[in-house]
């Protein structure tokens, strides 16, 4: 199918194999990359998290749930920043807002 991949491996011991959009895995190995971890590491992770029975689903929350929480951080950071009277220059705010939307 145009727009998507398949990943085969073993999560916690068992072959699974996990049907994303490239976005998706994009955003996942984002998330591998910022957590210093593996994909298939990563995966075991959601995987032992997960609350419904599609695997899929349950990565797309889980990046989801990992971004928006960091872009969270940022803001209330650049708050806490404003309340102290530190201003990032607006280049730095640019720059953050960039570095969150791409990865």
């Amino acid at each position: 199918m145009d727009g998507e991949t398949i990943h085969c491996g073993l999560i916690a011991g068992r072959r699974t194999r996990v049907r994303l959009e490239i976005a998706s895995w994009e955003a996942l190995h984002d998330v591998a990359r910022r957590k210093g971890c593996s994909i298939n590491s990563l995966l075991a992770e959601i995987d032992g998290e997960r609350t419904k029975p599609n695997l899929s689903a349950a990565i797309r929350n889980y990046v989801v749930a990992y971004h928006r929480a960091s872009a969270a951080r940022v803001f209330d950071n650049a708050a806490a920043d404003r309340v102290r009277g530190v201003a990032a220059p607006l280049s730095v705010v640019l720059a953050l807002k960039v570095e969150m939307i791409t990865g």
